[in-house]
């Protein structure tokens, strides 16, 4: 979701922390098209949505890659328990 609060400010009024933060490291009259963007998602539950997310910033021309990896400050494993419950998407 990040990622669409850096490309797609205007769908999404209401983060004023990523937009403050967005516009003071890239400024608020940025060309979105200098930049890639890079997205993590481990959870293999999301995968789909990151697949269909490049697709869509690729047509408009906006360089975005997923990476279904966790980032961490240290080595590890991460466990995903699943609810069944798709109204919760795997949050």
């Amino acid at each position: 979701v990040h990622t669409r609060f850096l490309y797609e400010p205007n769908l999404y009024p209401n983060t004023k922390t990523a937009a403050s933060f967005f516009n003071e490291q890239f400024g608020t009259s940025r060309d979105n098209h200098d930049f890639c963007a890079f997205g993590f998602e481990p959870n293999p539950a999301h995968r789909k949505r990151h697949e269909n997310l490049m697709a869509h910033f690729k047509a408009g021309g906006l360089r975005y890659h997923y990476i279904g990896v966790a980032v961490s400050d240290s080595v590890g494993n991460m466990t995903f328990y699943h609810n069944q419950d798709e109204a919760k998407e795997e949050w």
